[in-house]
């Protein structure tokens, strides 16, 4: 699908300098981008609509660079797929705990599916992520509560144990890939791209998490 097709609005605005036509993905990554929209912003504006050769290229830079960060990444489409089986399995809803969530992508494709979100436990450090997926969840109408927490690392055994009680357990848990939080993670070239690596110590932490989880319902049950 073009972009066209997908947003029509956008060509009677579309500037003839801007070649492309469709977007491999859409970026999830946030830091730093608030103030680099305000300074394309600020070039669109001052330059009334009338943008030199230089600053149409460093605009398309930009654009091409932030679709192009995530296009090894699941997309809400193909991860609804991969998860439409619970639709059956939890007619009445579930609760979920969402590790490394981004900004909501396990918890919009539950909510696309028709899937009642009950309870989130959703765990992100990015504070521009977190109000994110806070907006869209009172922006959607979400009935369940959503409790947030900053870092994995506060999910310690007796938090667990008081979230558990608190939400009667969890039905579902899901990680992101933890690749994508952190600096110190290694790069890895493919192509003519180089990708972040696998940080094994949040992913380490993700494990700790889902024993715990997993070892403590079945001391409940």
């Amino acid at each position: 699908m073009t972009i066209e097709a997908a947003i029509p609005q956008t060509k009677k605005w579309w500037p003839s300098w801007d070649s492309r036509k469709q977007l491999s993905c859409i970026s999830s990554e946030t830091i730093g981008i608030s103030q680099l929209c305000d300074r394309l912003g600020r070039i669109l504006i001052e330059s009334r609509g009338f943008l030199s050769a230089e600053q149409q290229t460093d605009i398309l830079h930009h654009w091409r660079t932030l679709n192009s960060c995530l296009g090894w990444a699941t997309e809400t489409d193909t991860l609804g797929y991969h998860i439409s089986v619970l639709k059956s399995i939890y007619p009445g809803g579930l609760t979920l705990l969402s590790l490394y969530s981004g900004i909501g992508g396990a918890e919009i494709s539950l909510h696309r599916l028709g899937i009642e979100l009950k309870g989130v436990v959703s765990v992100e450090t990015s504070e521009i992520n977190r109000k994110i997926l806070k907006r869209w969840w009172d922006e959607s109408g979400q009935t369940g509560e959503l409790v947030q927490m900053e870092g994995i690392q506060r999910l310690t055994s007796q938090k667990i144990q008081s979230l558990i009680d608190k939400f009667g357990g969890f039905d579902f848990v899901i990680c992101q890939n933890p690749c994508t939080y952190s600096t110190r993670s290694s790069k890895l070239a493919v192509g003519d791209k180089t990708f972040m690596g696998l940080d094994f110590s949040m992913f380490y932490e993700f494990v700790r998490v889902l024993q715990r989880v997993t070892s403590t319902m079945e001391r409940k049950s």
